[in-house]
């Protein structure tokens, strides 16, 4: 298949999104199909991007360019859209960004080319009425929707007219995350952490990502645990709040944020941690966590995580086998699951350990690259007109 990816999020710029829309371009290119990635080119340096994109990727990169005035973007992104589709001959378009799909929408109506939307969650809970009419119109154009947990595709049977519709849980790149790949060595020691208990947690410092109820479990925490020290990775909006939450409660010796790590660093921050942590809750846009794909990751390097129920993390986490779901915003059932993990390493060493059989087992990019390209193909041959399942 000759596919164009068309995305607003893209590494080197961090995020889920991101992570999703390039893994995806990799695999479907390694399975032999001819993938073309549309993408922006936003917060991170032209530098930066241009050492990204001149490495050997298996799929060709064309990046919108940046413009301050929001309706010369517009239109550039109309036109070059408009113009890489007419050079080449697509035989479908992916789009896994939901701000991007009314450019499918508006390709699909002038020349007839099927698109497939992928749902994250958070889209399909926008408050503003014009944007939440504009999304319902792109995903109830689509050919197909993917989405990534039961929890979105009920958000989206709620909120879209859609029959065509299949749920494929995300992944985690194993050729990175992968304890058994490394050799750390005595790694605490090394970050001059030894003898701290590790809590980490990677992820845009935003109000959605709920570090605020982890640091505040910590002040509960560290008179059990005065060697306790949680690790924030990341960067965003929120840095000086937090940064504020930290001094107001003394907790200098037992917060840190790490700031932007790249990618092969990562690996190490996950070999340091005991538990891993992403206490999502819904923001004040409505922005929820669809899935998190760094809960895999953790799993991945050996490590059990703890995430929060109603979100798309009750797909990537199996209560009480590879981590513990906890309600959203509760600072005393963080306060729970943290002491429960911490207190008893042998259980968390079997949750990690069942974490990585599961996912090296279901959710690696190569097995979410492989469902997906069974869907794609199935788009193209009988119009994916079905009910919605899983994959």
């Amino acid at each position: 298949m000759r596919i164009l990816m068309i995305t607003f999020e893209f590494p080197p710029q961090p995020g889920g999104v991101g992570t999703y829309s390039y893994q995806l371009a990799k695999h479907l290119s390694r399975l032999g199909n001819t993938v073309t990635v549309l993408a922006n080119t936003n917060y991170m340096s032209e530098t930066c991007i241009a050492d990204f994109d001149l490495r050997d990727h298996p799929f060709q990169i064309i990046r919108y360019r940046r413009y301050r005035n929001k309706l010369a973007k517009i239109f550039h992104r109309i036109w070059l859209t408009w113009k890489v589709f007419r050079r080449k001959k697509f035989d479908l378009l992916f789009i896994p960004y939901a701000h991007a799909g009314i450019l499918g929408w508006g390709l699909q109506k002038l020349y007839g080319i099927p698109y497939v939307m992928m749902g994250h969650g958070s889209e399909f809970l926008y408050r503003n009425p014009v944007l939440a009419k504009v999304i319902k119109m792109i995903f109830e154009g689509a050919n197909l929707v993917l989405v990534n947990s039961h929890y979105t595709a009920q958000l989206v049977q709620k909120r879209i007219t859609n029959r065509n519709l299949m749920i494929i849980p995300l992944g985690a790149d194993d050729e990175i995350y992968d304890y058994k790949k490394y050799s750390f060595g005595d790694i605490k020691s090394r970050y001059n952490v030894s003898g701290r208990k590790i809590i980490l947690t990677v992820g845009s410092l935003s109000e959605r990502k709920g570090h605020r109820f982890v640091i505040e479990a910590i002040k509960f925490l560290k008179a059990d645990f005065p060697e306790i020290l949680y690790l924030i990775v990341g960067r965003g909006s929120q840095e000086n709040q937090l940064q504020q939450l930290i001094a107001v409660n003394n907790l200098e010796e037992h917060v840190r944020l790490i700031g932007f790590v790249p990618t092969e660093k990562l690996p190490e921050y996950y070999a340091l941690c005991d538990v891993f942590i992403l206490n999502s809750t819904i923001d004040h846009k409505g922005d929820v966590e669809g899935f998190g794909i760094v809960l895999i990751e953790a799993n991945l390097m050996g490590k059990p995580v703890i995430g929060t129920r109603d979100s798309g993390m009750e797909e990537a986490i199996e209560h009480g086998k590879n981590g513990l779901l906890i309600p959203m915003n509760n600072i005393e059932a963080t306060v729970w699951a943290l002491r429960e993990l911490l207190a008893n390493p042998v259980k968390a060493q079997e949750m990690g350990e069942y974490g990585y059989r599961r996912a090296k087992r279901e959710m690696t990019w190569k097995k979410v690259a492989e469902k997906t390209n069974r869907a794609l193909k199935e788009v193209l041959t009988n119009g994916a007109r079905r009910k919605t399942l899983t994959s």
